[in-house]
């Protein structure tokens, strides 16, 4: 998660959007301000976004590390004494961290447990499974349809939402495609509206996951 200090009340206010944002509004004292240091917290850590920034592949190593220490322990005999203890703590730190590298990301994006997608295919809409989406962009699985798009190429998309709305409406430019994994589509002259929409969506899935 990420966070920030109120310069009013020094209350913290906490969103998965505050990277993405110029000012914000304290739910404490109301007061609204311009961010200005954002911090990435998980569990007991919390480390100042740019610094984590600078040192992110020395984390990404370290995790790596820890990961392989978990395995060596678990050939090791995870019954034996003490062993299951550890074993647990430095699966916690890993998560921890691994969270942490998460909220770092440019922008905040949720895996759905379910969702659809209708992207444009020459003259007509296909339906697609959604794999995950940020306020930026989305990867979208087409199944049999993945080599059909091309990168750079410009297309409608349509976010299903369900009823009693007609879905989320955007364009969006085809960055990569997979056979397996399906397109990268990144936004592109999203309005206010829309964003906002797409926000609330992404807010309204992450209590799901």
């Amino acid at each position: 998660m990420l966070r920030t200090e109120c310069p009013s009340c020094k209350e913290w206010v906490s969103s998965p959007f505050l990277n993405e944002m110029e000012n914000t509004k304290c739910p404490t004292c109301e007061t609204e301000f311009q961010i200005k240091e954002v911090f990435v917290s998980a569990g007991a850590y919390s480390i100042y976004r740019d610094v984590l920034l600078k040192s992110i592949f020395k984390y990404k190593r370290l995790i790596a590390e820890a990961q392989k220490e978990v395995e060596d322990l678990e050939r090791a005999g995870k019954d034996k004494l003490g062993y299951k203890d550890t074993i647990d703590s430095i699966k916690l730190f890993i998560n921890n961290l691994q969270e942490m590298l998460n909220g770092a990301r440019s922008g905040f994006r949720v895996a759905p447990k379910s969702g659809a997608v209708l992207c444009e295919l020459g003259a007509r809409m296909i339906e697609g499974r959604l794999v995950n989406i940020s306020s930026t962009g989305a990867c979208v699985n087409m199944s049999a349809y993945n080599n059909d798009f091309n990168k750079g190429e410009v297309i409608a998309l349509q976010l299903v939402v369900g009823e009693p709305s007609p879905g989320i409406s955007m364009k969006g430019e085809v960055m990569w495609t997979s056979p397996k994994n399906g397109i990268g589509v990144r936004f592109i002259n999203l309005n206010a509206e829309a964003k906002a929409l797409i926000v609330d969506y992404i807010q309204e899935k992450d209590k799901d996951v």
